[in-house]
């Protein structure tokens, strides 16, 4: 017991003298939500939810231009909305699942947690988009969520800067909460349903904001691979 005592002292010692903390390990094995990415590169990624509409995602990809970004979507909307889907990976964004309907899946029992997982992934996968990230709606998980995903080789991701852009405060009010969370790595939770102006108003401000910064907005599996 000594020996494994003074083990777990010395291997403690080795993480904080290379600037490891548990969350990094955590994360690094994949049992702890990714909310960001340590990185020094100068990017960020725009993550884009949306579960009804497609008017606000069809302008959104009209204005990020050369600019990447990352969307999760649900297996509903994704059924109904193929051909956008399409566009988007067309264009080099990337679509990753929200699950199956936008439902806080933390309040279901495995069962309907194990089905909704896999009925949004098979929606993404029968348009040949094989989805590696979870986002669960709202953000609501438990240790369940986490298991199955892990389960079905799903990350689950989150963010660690939200722009609010659903409680709309306006657009100016967006761009500056965004702009001001901007950092190497950073995962910035957006906004992509019809129905909520303030991310489509802002949306041009920010992209301006973060190439000012000298941010390049970039998908979640460049961002993690950097």
């Amino acid at each position: 017991m000594r020996r494994l005592l003074l083990w777990l002292v010395g291997f403690g010692v080795v993480l904080v003298a290379i600037g490891l903390t548990a969350r990094d390990l955590a994360a690094a094995a994949g049992f702890d939500p990714l909310r960001d990415v340590v990185t020094s590169a100068r990017q960020v990624a725009l993550t884009f939810e949306v579960s009804h509409g497609q008017s606000a995602v069809d302008t959104i990809l009209q204005t990020l231009g050369p600019a990447h970004a990352t969307f999760f979507v649900t297996g509903a909307w994704a059924k109904g909305h193929a051909d956008l889907v399409r566009r988007i990976v067309a264009a080099g964004d990337e679509v990753e699942s929200l699950g199956n309907r936008d439902v806080a899946l933390n309040r279901y029992p495995e069962p309907v947690v194990r089905e909704e997982l896999a009925a949004g992934v098979a929606a993404l996968r029968a348009l040949g988009v094989t989805p590696h990230f979870l986002r669960p709606p709202a953000g609501a998980y438990d240790p369940t969520v986490l298991r199955l995903a892990q389960a079905d080789d799903l990350r689950l991701c989150l963010w660690d800067v939200d722009a609010l852009d659903w409680a709309r405060p306006g657009p100016d009010a967006v761009a500056a909460r965004v702009l001001a969370g901007a950092r190497p790595g950073a995962i910035i939770r957006l906004q992509a349903d019809d129905g909520i102006p303030d991310t489509l108003q802002a949306l041009p401000a920010i992209l301006r904001g973060l190439a000012a910064g000298g941010f390049a907005p970039v998908t979640l599996a460049q961002l993690t691979a950097s």
